[in-house]
């Protein structure tokens, strides 16, 4: 199977990005060309993905692979409950953050006011 994008997944996914509006013929090329060009590498990457579980199932170490995806919290070696996307809204820069329940709370309690919290 190809991992080029089909005609009909290719306008699937451009109705999604833009569902309550038309795109522009010209919107609608660049999109077509980026999508053209991400669909293969994400695909590529879920195949790697997958042959890594099916080998970790294989050697039953599926749990390990799997706590292994899950990661740690970014102050200490507990498990993740909170996923933080941080946008510096001068640059666009996101910046990932995973913490543990502890961190989780002392992140929210230390927010400076009028800011989004989690």
């Amino acid at each position: 199977m190809s991992d080029e994008p089909t005609e009909d997944e290719l306008n699937r996914l451009l109705r999604a990005v833009a569902p309550s509006r038309e795109l522009s013929a010209h919107e609608s090329r660049q999109l077509r060309e980026v999508l053209t060009k991400v669909v293969p590498a994400v695909r590529a990457v879920m195949r790697k993905q997958a042959a890594a579980i099916e080998e970790a199932a294989r050697d039953g170490k599926l749990w390990e692979f799997l706590e292994q995806l899950r990661g740690k919290c970014a102050k200490c070696d507990q498990p993740p409950v909170l996923h933080i996307t941080e946008v510096n809204s001068g640059t666009g820069e996101a910046t990932n953050i995973h913490l543990c329940e502890e961190h989780a709370r002392e992140y929210r309690d230390d927010r400076p006011s009028g800011t989004s919290r989690p």
